[in-house]
């Protein structure tokens, strides 16, 4: 969405902070799409300038592109020149992207460098605009542009330098699109490609740019690198203030290749709904593998797992899935899931049920929690909280793997932390709790949500049942051994 600040449909300029309380819009805790989750008030319509008409085809046509509806990518692949039609739909939207940021007055390359989401919507639209305009009128429109560059410049030689740099960027600025370089050759056969790293040896080195366009970022890091001694080096040259290493070409080509079969954790996490902690379970259970390179995680700083395991795990999903009649009754394991408490639920235990049929289920437009289907009831082996606990490898949790852990909406959680019956640490990316009071919590304690599905009731009713019995909360939760008998399992 960072590269769509307007409505494809309505062209309204897209907000993402509630007017009335200023909380982000995230919607993770949905009170409908139209309500805030925090304030719960009607967020009202945009009142930000919306996209100008004249801009609206070739930003719906880009739209389109980024669309999860097949048919729709289909219809913008089309419009295309047949020669770009043989690309994918997240190809042609990179490029377009590349040249509409080139081809223009050039101000925003470094922001686009670092990140998309920076430009100021209006220059996104415009972006936009321009380079679908080029891909559709390819390979006219990329020539005619750079005719009429040298045409108005005051300096040919410079132009044409500077033209050159541009349509280098276009071509070798994203190492993942070869056929990029291809088209670019196509129309401007006299390009020469920036030096490109020697042939591989044993004693073979790389220069840091070199390295760089192996490994983007890199060059950025390599001084932690050399700190670190993660790739053996030595120095070339030194010139004043000026000093040129050479790096060994074994570990930066194996960390070029290991980077084309890496997915973000934080990735998976998202297509399948489920918490960090359930991810580390899916590694122990060997159901996904890490991604375990030095040097990409100097430079990433996040954690990867192996791309082609999570896609060898998806294909197994779908391959399981029951193909009898989806039950009436059938609902979201993700909901079906808050009937376990008490710890941390054995997720690699149900996911290796789920593949090995002995849990029927259904998916429904996607692999996340919300979209893979089980009927009632068939959860409830993992409920016994006297099993075997769940091992986790972290040792602090994210405000969301707690919510999830104790079966309560995140907002609970930082009012725990608030009256610190939880204690917080503040993490490099956000604020974290220590796993050994989650759990100690969750053991104690008992959300009403989980009550409500154990029972197949609501939350609500559980609260005026256990209120009218005399019961206590603490802090919005209940005693778990004096009231878990008391709504019994349904």
């Amino acid at each position: 969405m960072a590269l769509l600040p307007f409505c494809p449909e309505t062209l309204e300029r897209l907000i993402d902070t509630c007017p009335h309380c200023d909380f982000k819009l995230g919607w993770v805790q949905s009170a409908g799409i139209e309500r805030c989750e925090d304030c719960l008030r009607i967020v009202p319509p945009s009142t930000l300038p919306a996209l100008p008409i004249d801009l609206s085809e070739n930003y719906r046509l880009f739209a389109g592109l980024l669309s999860l509806k097949p048919n729709e990518r289909a219809g913008s692949v089309a419009a295309m020149p047949p020669r770009l039609q043989r690309l994918t739909p997240g190809e042609i939207a990179r490029l377009a992207i590349r040249c509409g940021l080139d081809c223009g007055d050039g101000l925003e390359k470094r922001v686009w460098q670092t990140r998309a989401a920076r430009l100021a919507p209006e220059r996104t639209a415009e972006t936009v605009d321009r380079g679908i305009a080029l891909l559709r009128s390819w390979p006219h429109g990329i020539s005619a542009w750079a005719e009429d560059q040298l045409a108005r410049a005051p300096d040919e030689g410079m132009c044409r330098r500077d033209l050159g740099r541009r349509i280098r960027r276009i071509a070798w600025g994203d190492s993942g699109f070869s056929d990029q370089r291809a088209l670019l050759g196509e129309v401007f056969p006299d390009l020469k490609s920036p030096s490109a790293p020697s042939a591989s040896s044993v004693g073979s080195t790389y220069t840091g740019n070199e390295a760089n366009r192996l490994v983007p970022g890199f060059r950025d890091h390599a001084a932690e690198i050399r700190r670190l001694k993660i790739v053996p080096y030595r120095l070339a040259s030194a010139s004043g203030s000026a000093v040129k290493y050479l790096y060994s070409a074994p570990p930066i080509e194996a960390a070029a290749k290991r980077s084309k079969d890496s997915k973000f954790i934080s990735s998976i996490m998202d297509q399948l709904q489920l918490p960090l902690y359930a991810i580390e379970q899916f590694f122990d259970a060997e159901l996904l593998s890490r991604q375990d390179d030095p040097i990409l995680s100097i430079i990433l700083k996040r954690p990867l797992a192996i791309a082609s395991t999570f896609d060898d795990f998806v294909r197994r999903l779908k391959a399981s899935r029951s193909r009898r009649t989806r039950p009436a009754g059938a609902l979201p394991i993700g909901h079906e899931s808050h009937r376990i408490g008490g710890r941390a639920k054995p997720w690699s235990d149900i996911y290796e049920a789920l593949l090995t049929k002995r849990i029927a289920y259904w998916l429904v437009g996607g692999s996340g929690t919300d979209r893979l289907l089980v009927e009632r009831g068939s959860l409830d082996e993992f409920i016994a909280t006297d099993s075997r606990p769940v091992a986790t490898a972290a040792r602090d949790m994210p405000t969301m793997d707690a919510a999830e852990l104790l079966n309560v909406i995140p907002a609970s959680v930082r009012a725990l932390r608030n009256a610190e019956v939880l204690a917080h640490i503040k993490g490099p990316r956000a604020l974290t709790t220590p796993r050994a009071d989650i759990e100690a919590l969750a053991a104690n304690y008992v959300s009403a949500a989980e009550m409500a599905r154990r029972a197949r009731t609501t939350a609500e009713h559980v609260n005026d049942q256990l209120r009218s019995l005399g019961f206590k909360s603490f802090h919005g939760l209940w005693n778990r051994s004096e009231v878990l008998d008391v709504l019994p399992l349904r």
